[in-house]
């Protein structure tokens, strides 16, 4: 085959050549600040930058396409450079220069299809940022560098036989050339073979050295391994108090669920996109003036998946506490919780609570890299036991969300109104009987009649659950009244408002129910919280 030398022509449009590598080069700049900026960004705040992200808007063709381009005008630039004999430095630090940015987007595409359905690992994001500045920082060299060429470089150091405005070219920068494409495999097998042949006789005549290098090269390798795996990794079990990003933690119970209490989904449940919530309650504290904690930091990891939380979700279970969302961390312990969206056929899978952080204090290691929580999580889609009890005896809600708490109801009254007696003090030393009455309020769309209960409850304040602080808001948000109308029972949803003496004093408790309770002949309390179930047998 003949081919003719094509040298004459690139060494007569050398200029421009340099002028349209310094575009590329321009163009590569650009795409590089955009990734450094993008992970600049999701290191600090992952949800600002995440709100605006599409992967197609950093990395697709057109940026593979510009590097591609570029290394292949300077592998033809650099052979001009080898034909002519002439300095070719700049053109084999381009050549490492587009390989190794190659090399880079490769490793990050993976990563930034992840940030579209999860949370990267802070080192992930960190790691990347500083890569693309340095990157950045050799494209900026190699732009100058291009510049120079392409506008004012003195074209008699590179000696093409004169000046280009001579445009000196000889014959045998166009003369015809023969190639042939003939490859010998048993030729290269030959070679190989008496490579290796002599690769064992080095071997055999320095094996000491070798084995000695190869040794050290395998217990670096180890320490790396164990430094960034098990010394930088500390691991915890739920009810275990950690310290990581400068404020200590305590992972206290983690559920599974896909609605809120009264029943309203939350997650689609069915199809191809079925999901799951996993919810986090953790307990919180600190030791700096306006201190937050970076929820940023803190992952769900399951197997090779990584999940970030989410606060729109955790902010509607109210029930099952208050969602974490910037809040100030003080000196005391607080509860809050985290969600996390994942596809349900993860939901039986191995979990871990993982923070990220170069800042921890753990174990008795300083600057460790992850804190990982084992969870287990409980799974509230199911139906738990029925417990049941009778007057004067106490219901506790450990096995529930309510951790801690109980109640305990030794009698009750149901009535129309009720007349609270007391004294009415007036002057020096001068009292007088006096009494008012409580009755239902006049609003809603049902009759109403007051049931008077009296005995005590306990409200586990650490579990930070909004609203529930006393008997009226327990049952407003967990309680039914079940009772019998004849042969036929109904069910009503307590939704009392605070009905209190303005004077009188009085422990009892007293809750508005619907009319046609006062008439039944069996009475319940009944507690739905989540996927357990109270029944208080009043009558």
């Amino acid at each position: 085959m003949i081919l003719r030398k094509p040298y004459a022509f690139f060494i007569k449009y050398f200029k421009v050549l340099h002028a349209v590598m310094a575009v590329f080069i321009a163009i590569i700049m650009y795409n590089s600040v955009r990734l450094y900026s993008f992970f600049r960004t999701y290191s600090i705040d992952y949800r600002s930058a995440s709100s605006s992200f599409t992967d197609v808007n950093y990395l697709n063709f057109f940026a593979y396409f510009m590097v591609i381009l570029a290394l292949i005008l300077t592998a033809v630039l650099l052979s001009v450079m080898i034909y002519k004999k002439k300095p070719k430095m700049l053109y084999i630090y381009n050549v490492i220069l587009f390989v190794l940015l190659l090399i880079l987007y490769y490793f990050t595409q993976p990563s930034l299809r992840t940030v579209s359905y999860a949370v990267l690992d802070i080192r992930v994001s960190k790691a990347f940022r500083d890569l693309y500045l340095i990157a950045l920082l050799f494209e900026i060299l190699d732009l100058v560098l291009m510049i120079v060429r392409a506008s004012g470089f003195d074209i008699k150091r590179f000696d093409f036989v004169s000046d280009l405005h001579q445009l000196n070219i000889s014959e045998k920068d166009s003369e015809e050339i023969e190639v042939a494409l003939e490859f010998d495999k048993d030729q290269v097998r030959r070679g190989l073979k008496n490579k290796f042949r002599n690769a064992k006789y080095v071997y055999f005549e320095h094996r000491f050295i070798i084995n000695i290098a190869v040794i050290l090269l395998a217990a670096f390798i180890g320490i790396f391994v164990y430094r960034n795996v098990s010394a930088y990794t500390a691991r915890y079990s739920i009810g275990e108090t950690f310290t990581a990003s400068s404020v200590t933690l305590n992972i206290k119970d983690s559920y599974i669920l896909d609605s809120t209490a009264d029943g309203t989904k939350l997650v689609e449940t069915e199809g191809d996109n079925a999901g799951v919530i996993v919810l986090v309650r953790f307990q919180i504290r600190g030791s700096q003036i306006n201190q937050t904690f970076n929820t940023g930091v803190v992952n769900l990891n399951i197997g090779k998946f990584s999940y970030g939380q989410n606060s729109k979700l955790a902010s509607n279970m109210t029930d099952l506490g208050t969602a974490y969302v910037s809040q100030k961390v003080t000196e005391e312990f607080k509860t809050y919780v985290l969600a996390f969206e994942i596809p349900s056929r993860l939901a039986n899978k191995k979990m871990h609570l993982k923070i990220n952080d170069s800042n921890s204090y753990v174990k008795g290691k300083a600057g460790a890299k992850n804190v990982l929580v084992r969870l287990k999580p409980v799974d509230l889609r199911k139906d738990g036991q029925l417990f049941e009890k009778n007057l004067n005896e106490t219901i506790n809600f450990d096995d529930s969300i309510l951790g801690s708490s109980s109640m305990t109801i030794s009698s009750f009254e149901i009535n129309n109104k009720f007349r609270l007696d007391y004294k009415y003090c007036y002057g020096t030393n001068k009292c007088a009987d006096s009494y008012e009455y409580l009755t239902p309020t006049a609003t809603g769309n049902y009759f109403k009649t007051l049931i008077k209960m009296s005995g005590s409850v306990m409200i586990d304040k650490t579990n930070n659950i909004s609203d529930i602080s006393d008997f009226r808001t327990l049952l407003n948000r967990y309680g039914y009244i079940n009772y019998l109308v004849g042969e036929k029972w109904q069910m009503a949803k307590i939704n009392s408002a605070d009905i209190k003496p303005k004077t009188a004093k009085t422990n009892d408790y007293f809750i508005e129910i619907p009319y046609d309770v006062k008439d039944s002949s069996s009475i319940n309390l009944t507690l739905k919280i989540r996927n357990q179930n109270y029944k208080y047998t009043l009558k």
